[in-house]
């Protein structure tokens, strides 16, 4: 497998059997490491080390991020979206897709007078990156009118992460540089069309 991991490729088809992307393996995989003091992120095949003044600037940002830490009675991300779903409270949007062209967009999870969530199950890293880019992209489609229902005005923007881990203190505790540089992304966005970003956490070994 080693020299033939560049033949790997992460492909999308549609229904029609139409390759919509394809990308080799190397340039979508997460990984970012510290080594003797310098951190490096495999980006676009090559490894590349950031400087610690910018890594720590990245985690200062993220840790400005308001964090909740919320009991999930320990449901998984579908079963929490029912559980509260039955509370007169929440406004169900799992399954209230929008479309954008043919493309569906998945624009949040659950809605109160106070916040709109989205949720997601940490299996892996790349679990959460999703959640946190599938927030920012639909903040931003919603404010170019591409979703013409605007749930987020007047409500804060949570993401609701259910971590696989017994600690955490603080989100830049949070070990991807990736995952981090989504957090700042998300941050910035909200920040910018005037909404509160807020990550609620759960934690369960």
């Amino acid at each position: 497998i080693k020299d033939r991991i560049d033949l790997i490729k992460v492909e999308f088809i549609d229904e029609n059997d139409t390759l919509i992307y394809s990308k080799p393996l190397k340039e979508s995989m997460q990984i970012s490491l510290e080594y003797n003091g310098h951190y490096y992120v495999l980006y676009y095949n090559e490894w590349v080390e950031f400087s610690e003044s910018y890594i720590k600037f990245i985690q200062d940002q993220v840790d400005e991020i308001h964090v909740c830490f919320v009991d999930s009675m320990g449901l998984g991300e579908t079963d929490l979206i029912a559980e509260y779903a039955k509370k007169p409270q929440y406004t169900q949007l799992h399954k209230k897709n929008k479309y954008v062209g043919k493309y569906c967009i998945e624009q949040a999870d659950l809605m109160d007078d106070d916040n709109v969530i989205m949720i997601k199950d940490e299996r892996t890293t790349s679990d959460l990156v999703y959640l946190i880019k599938q927030a920012t992209t639909s903040v931003r489609l919603t404010r170019t009118g591409e979703l013409a229902d605007n749930v987020f005005n007047g409500r804060s923007v949570c993401l609701w992460m259910l971590l696989k881990r017994g600690e955490l203190t603080k989100l830049s505790d949070l070990k991807s540089f990736h995952l981090l540089d989504a957090l700042y992304d998300f941050k910035r966005e909200m920040k910018s069309k005037d909404l509160d970003p807020v990550v609620w956490i759960s934690l369960s070994k």
